[in-house]
């Protein structure tokens, strides 16, 4: 595996809203795309010999390994990759070293010029990600960002297995349950549905506190997890009020 070139600091870009500038390479190299691993890895041949990619200042979720599930979107961030670089494809590289993993770190170029990179948090299939110092290719990643979130796009759907989306669904959920409280359904019909609510919104506490790396949860603004997380707060008060009236005379 080849490391080592190191490129000039860019300095933050003006963007527009619709397409993220893009620094352009330094000291770059040209390699083949061979195999596209998940949404922020891929292998490339370079000068003959296949080497392991790791796009720089990015995380795109994680494909299921070592007994945990996959992540939400990530089949899909796979796909964009693949089809932003399939095999076969010339790419400009601007390599920054070896990850821990002995991957190479890079920001890699399209052969139209774009950022591979910012093109998938674009997308929203990818969350910018910082490592110690390493923020070269920040300011065009967080352009990308903006642009996804705008759109409401990728992990920024208010629908589906996104945060924003299991949070919205956990709301109309307890919407039904409280209208069933209301009219003083069964215990029986009802505890079950408050256990598995309450398993829900503590585990959307538990994302949203950010106490793990997860690329749908460090791809959200910092206002948008505030927002999210003062939801899932008042959602959580009002299961306890729920909880509280099934014990109470029926």
């Amino acid at each position: 595996v080849r490391g080592g070139l190191s490129p000039s600091p860019v300095a933050p870009s003006s963007a527009s809203p619709t397409t993220p500038a893009t620094p352009s390479p330094t000291a770059s190299v040209h390699v083949t795309s061979a195999y596209i691993i998940d949404g922020d890895t891929l292998t490339v041949l370079w000068d003959g010999h296949e080497v392991t990619l790791r796009l720089e200042n990015i995380d795109a979720p994680e494909l299921a390994h070592d007994g945990a599930p996959a992540q939400c979107l990530a089949a899909e961030a796979k796909t964009a990759l693949q089809v932003l670089a399939p095999k076969g494809t010339p790419l400009s590289i601007v390599d920054s070293g070896l990850d821990r993993y002995g991957r190479t770190l890079a920001g890699v170029y399209l052969p139209d010029g774009r950022l591979a990179n910012a093109e998938l948090v674009r997308v929203g299939l990818a969350a910018p990600f910082v490592v110690g110092s390493d923020v070269r290719l920040l300011p065009p990643v967080r352009a990308a960002q903006d642009v996804a979130a705008a759109a409401g796009t990728g992990l920024f759907a208010p629908t589906g297995c996104t945060i924003p989306g299991r949070v919205a669904s956990a709301g109309n959920d307890l919407d039904a349950l409280e209208k069933q409280a209301a009219n003083k359904a069964s215990l029986s019909l009802l505890a079950p549905k408050v256990a598995a609510m309450n398993v829900t919104l503590t585990t959307l506490a538990s994302e949203l506190s950010g106490g793990s790396r997860n690329a749908l949860v460090d791809g959200l603004p910092s206002a948008t997890r505030d927002t999210l997380t003062r939801q899932v707060r008042e959602f959580t008060t009002r299961l306890a009020i729920v909880r509280e009236s099934l014990t109470g005379p029926r």
